[in-house]
């Protein structure tokens, strides 16, 4: 539409040899179009109103020429008008269709990045609430963190009461095999005070029978002698002295029995009390081993059962920052992309508008160039018009033709 032009232009003039008409063409601008208008004056020479004219014979076909040319000048005014009235609806239309389809299509957009917003929001309160689960995993993974140092602190301080509990374990069994070690010397030298006993008591029978074997002796020469006196005086010295051998011999002999008795029990009673006691301490020992054991064995346990867990809830907490990490680019990506078309389509409504704004400028610039034509065919103020001209031409062709056949 920018490139229309007016096609109004002037009709021929007509050579006339009696009457002559002034005509003055001018360019009349409209906008940025030119309008080119014909201005005919006509001036009459007829002189003393009864001359005859040369365009008599013609008269008729001059005001046929006119009246065609006045019909074809009505339609042609009338097609310009409908056609420009049927551009211009047209065009307000397009741009209404248009304007209706970027009103839909920005309506669109816009729920569209509403529902983005509404998506997004979603994701960030998501990504706090996975936030928080982080968080508390964390915290959960500080505790289990801080309960495997105290469970391996414990299991150390065990393992360090283990190791003195197998030193001392090794002790006694040394002082063990000691005190058997001791027993056996002991049981040996009980066996062997008893041989001394044995020796010591054959020993005694040996000199019991030596001093039986005297004082029979004795008592033979006893009785061999034959005074009366000598022989009661060796037997009194005899009795005496068998029964002072005797009295040593009972007391030596309970003596020695009652040391070998005394010290023989309390040995025994040493080591029963020495082997007692260490069987207790064992048994102590191996119950607090055993215990010990048992109790690193279930700590070992939780022990892996809380490295399981910890591992759990690293890599738990590894997947949930890679899906938050591709969750947060995902929807960067699809706010990108639809910022993105946002703008395309804020641009391409951008267009349009300059555009149906330049057609409004076409419009309105054709609608002045309308008003315009129609006032120079109908004149503006007291002026003449194209029309008027016209007529006025017509009635003095008319007129003259009459009076010429007159």
């Amino acid at each position: 539409m920018d490139d229309y032009r007016s096609s109004i232009s002037s009709r021929p003039a007509f050579a006339r040899n009696s009457n002559s008409y002034s005509s003055t063409t001018g360019p009349i601008p409209v906008g940025n179009r030119t309008l080119k208008v014909i201005t005919e004056t006509m001036t009459s020479t007829t002189g003393g109103g009864g001359g005859t004219s040369p365009f008599g014979a013609n008269a008729a076909q001059i005001r046929d020429a006119r009246d065609r040319e006045k019909k074809e000048l009505s339609d042609l005014n009338d097609r310009l008008a409908s056609y420009i009235e049927k551009e211009a609806k047209k065009l307000i239309e397009d741009t209404s269709l248009a304007r209706r389809d970027l009103d839909t299509q920005v309506r669109r957009l816009q729920d569209e990045l509403d529902e983005q917003r509404r998506k997004y929001e979603e994701a960030v309160r998501a990504r706090s609430g996975d936030r928080e689960k982080i968080d508390d995993l964390l915290v959960q993974l500080s505790n289990l963190e801080s309960e495997l140092s105290l469970l391996k602190r414990r299991i150390a301080l065990l393992e360090e009461e283990l190791g003195r509990l197998r030193k001392e374990n090794s002790r006694l069994q040394s002082e063990l095999q000691r005190v058997r070690a001791e027993l056996d010397q002991e049981t040996l030298n009980r066996i062997d005070y008893q041989n001394q006993v044995q020796t010591l008591l054959e020993e005694i029978d040996f000199i019991r029978r030596s001093h039986d074997q005297e004082i029979k002796d004795l008592q033979a020469m006893a009785a061999r002698d034959t005074t009366s006196e000598n022989r009661e005086f060796f037997r009194n010295e005899l009795a005496s002295a068998i029964r002072d051998i005797r009295n040593e011999y009972d007391s030596l002999n309970n003596k020695n029995r009652q040391d070998i008795e005394s010290w023989y029990k309390l040995k025994v009673q040493e080591i029963e009390t020495q082997s007692a006691r260490q069987n207790m301490e064992q048994g102590y020992q191996k119950d607090e081993m055993k215990r010990l054991r048992q109790q690193v064995t279930d700590l070992r346990g939780k022990l892996g059962d809380l490295e399981g867990r910890n591992a759990l809830l690293e890599k738990q907490i590894q997947e949930l920052n890679y899906n938050l990490e591709d969750d947060q680019r995902a929807y960067e990506d699809a706010l990108n992309a639809k910022e993105a078309q946002i703008r395309k389509m804020r641009d391409e409504c951008q267009a349009l508008m300059v555009e149906l704004q330049m057609l409004l400028d076409t419009k309105q610039t054709l609608d002045a160039e309308i008003a315009i034509y129609r006032k120079m065919l109908e004149g503006e103020g007291d002026g003449p018009g194209l029309k008027q001209l016209v007529e006025q031409v017509v009635r003095t062709t008319g007129i003259n033709e009459v009076a010429d056949t007159g």
